[in-house]
């Protein structure tokens, strides 16, 4: 019983970015997530190959794969872009409306230091804001939705690989 609760609270630390994880200096993006049912989890990392990708229902070649439900903890949605070599060039995380968006987006900050920008527009009439934060190799951007959009999605993060660009 023991076990499985230290599996558990390992698998829900592991999957999630707020405040488990904690920049080595200014500036610095995390570049990963972590997914998986059980122990070891999977890293998927922004610039490497997704070499676990087979098992969440991916096939070489494919450049757009949603995550399985039950597979990550965080986020309410998880999509991983790779381009036609395998190689991992960005990562969508979806948040529900239901949670609460503004410590969300303050979890970011305080994990990232100040954002680089921050602007709002209008998007099929909901008010986006949208908070970047950019350095040399990776770009986040968190834009969230008000009122949320008909499926119920409050809130779309993008983690960008920069480094493969070059």
């Amino acid at each position: 019983m023991q076990r499985r609760f230290i599996s558990c609270c390992a698998l829900i630390a592991g999957c999630s970015f707020g405040g488990d994880w904690k920049p080595a200096q200014s500036g610095e993006i995390f570049r990963y997530t972590v997914v998986g049912r059980s122990l070891p989890l999977d890293s998927i990392v922004l610039g490497m190959p997704w070499k676990t990708a087979a098992k969440y229902g991916a096939r070489d070649g494919d450049t757009l794969n949603a995550l399985p439900d039950g597979t990550f903890g965080g986020a309410d949605g998880i999509g991983v872009h790779r381009d036609t070599k395998g190689f991992v060039t960005g990562l969508d995380f979806y948040y529900h409306a239901r949670r609460d968006l503004k410590a969300l987006v303050s979890d970011y900050r305080s994990s990232l230091g100040s954002p680089l920008a921050v602007t709002t527009d209008t998007l099929a009439g909901a008010i986006r804001t949208t908070t970047r934060w950019k350095n040399e190799n990776t770009e986040f951007v968190i834009s969230t939705l008000t009122p949320p959009q008909k499926d119920g999605t409050g809130a779309v993060a993008v983690l960008t690989d920069l480094s493969r660009a070059r």
